[in-house]
């Protein structure tokens, strides 16, 4: 996150916290009128979107979270329906340890990862003819 100002820095630690940009930038400092604005902004930012998947990759790696731990945790799940009448607390649980981990991704979190790519590859293009 060294590319990043203070309030960036910020920003990125709040919303990992919750994944709300809106309630993340009013946390970092930015004013209440304009956060919904500056998340926004923010998440659109290539060093920010950055940071906050290296932050989640090293408390994958921190906290051994994967898809094999977790598919198994819902088969168990899915299994204790099979035997009670009320799992869904253990299912949401699970969904939301895998979203905390950053393997649920949203619409919105698709558009700004496709966002990303298109200003990666425009980036190369333009560097070509430079």
């Amino acid at each position: 996150m060294q590319d990043l100002n203070l309030k960036q820095q910020k920003f990125v630690e709040e919303y990992c916290l919750d994944q709300n940009a809106t309630q993340a930038a009013i946390r970092a400092g930015y004013s209440a009128k304009t956060a919904q604005v500056q998340g926004s902004r923010l998440l659109s930012n290539v060093m920010v979107l950055r940071s906050v998947k290296d932050r989640y990759q090293e408390h994958r790696n921190r906290s051994n979270v994967s898809i094999d731990m977790l598919t198994y945790q819902l088969e168990q799940m899915r299994l204790l329906a099979l035997k009670t009448a009320n799992p869904s607390a253990g299912v949401a649980a699970v969904m939301a340890i895998a979203k905390l981990h950053g393997f649920l991704i949203t619409k919105i979190e698709q558009n700004v990862t496709i966002g990303l790519a298109d200003k990666l590859m425009a980036a190369r293009r333009r560097a070509k003819f430079h």
